[in-house]
């Protein structure tokens, strides 16, 4: 693919089933907003994108996967722009005046991966140990600049110290007061103090999507996901509420992209990687939950570990109700 010549091809590999809806029936022009070496939105409405990557794991329901070339030479360099208009051209999706999806209809259509059974959850210990193994590889992220200071500040420190001693004043330690306060309004099954709390945090920190949103995605999609695996019950229409009233913050309260993640979030649409982890730390081995940590961790400079951290915070909650359930059965 070269800048200028007419008609590019963009060879495309597969097409989340709601990717495919939108634009097979795009009756207005939509358009490319944010373009990035290895990314680029189509903005369909308000708030709703279409991610377009050469990243498989990091397909979606809403995302486009495009063959990746070796050396990848990148949407800018190609001439992939902002603002291009989008419209749907026969069986073809155009992108401006140089580039087009051929024959829409023909590229595979991907659908996110079944919820594992009941019958699969693995037993609490084995649950507590991928946890930690998810902490230790959450710690491998090169980056300090988002939330995995979160995790490391309570080991380091104790739990009683973070509230009585003076901490540094990096991002994750200026946060922390308003993410506690939303796992509080979690723990209480409180929405109203949760969505009082997701306030003070929504849109807050760096990153294309702010790494409090990146949290925010991590955690619903882990107790939403995570919820439907173990039968949380009357928890799992408390996840919903939480999730919506969320979204319904974020409208007005961050950027278009985490707008548009954490309405995905409300939706129950995630990540390959994001479900890839949170099935492996409910229902398989330590080994299978490392790798899976490890490829969640490569996305973006930081959205992957904040994503990653929220995870850990939500599968944490869930196990911990798991376990008053436990002592409750005991001493009944």
């Amino acid at each position: 693919m070269s800048k200028g010549n007419p008609t590019e091809q963009l060879n495309v590999k597969a097409i989340g089933v709601n990717s495919y809806k939108t634009l097979t029936n795009l009756k207005s022009p939509a358009y490319i907003e944010g373009v990035f070496e290895k990314s680029f939105y189509i903005k369909v409405g308000d708030d709703e994108l279409i991610r377009v990557t050469p990243y498989g794991q990091y397909v979606s329901a809403n995302s486009i996967i495009v063959d990746e070339k070796n050396p990848f030479p990148g949407f800018k360099s190609i001439g992939i722009e902002e603002g291009m208009e989008v419209v749907l051209g026969g069986k073809n999706v155009l992108i401006g005046k140089n580039f087009m999806i051929p024959d829409i209809h023909d590229v595979v259509k991907w659908h996110p991966p079944h919820t594992p059974d009941r019958d699969s959850v693995r037993p609490l210990e084995i649950m507590k140990l991928n946890l930690r193994v998810l902490r230790d590889v959450i710690y491998t992220c090169p980056s300090r600049e988002g939330l995995v200071a979160l995790l490391e500040n309570v080991e380091l420190v104790g739990s009683i110290d973070l509230f009585v001693k003076s901490r540094d004043n990096s991002f994750a330690e200026r946060a922390r007061p308003g993410i506690e306060r939303v796992m509080w309004g979690i723990f209480s099954l409180d929405s109203e103090a949760v969505k009082e709390s997701a306030k003070i945090i929504i849109g807050l920190g760096p990153g294309l999507t702010p790494s409090c949103d990146d949290f925010l995605c991590g955690l619903v999609a882990s107790l939403k996901t995570g919820g439907a695996i173990i039968g949380m019950g009357d928890d799992t229409r408390f996840f919903d509420e939480v999730a919506r009233s969320i979204y319904e913050e974020a409208r007005q309260r961050t950027t278009v992209f985490g707008s548009s993640m954490l309405k995905e979030a409300r939706d129950g649409v995630y990540t390959l990687a994001m479900v890839n982890l949170i099935h492996c730390l409910l229902t398989e081995d330590m080994e299978r939950t490392a790798e899976a940590a490890k490829t969640l961790l490569k996305m973006g400079d930081t959205s992957g570990a904040d994503t990653a951290v929220g995870v850990f915070y939500g599968t944490r909650f869930l196990v911990s109700r798991l376990e008053n359930l436990e002592v409750l059965h005991e001493t009944a």
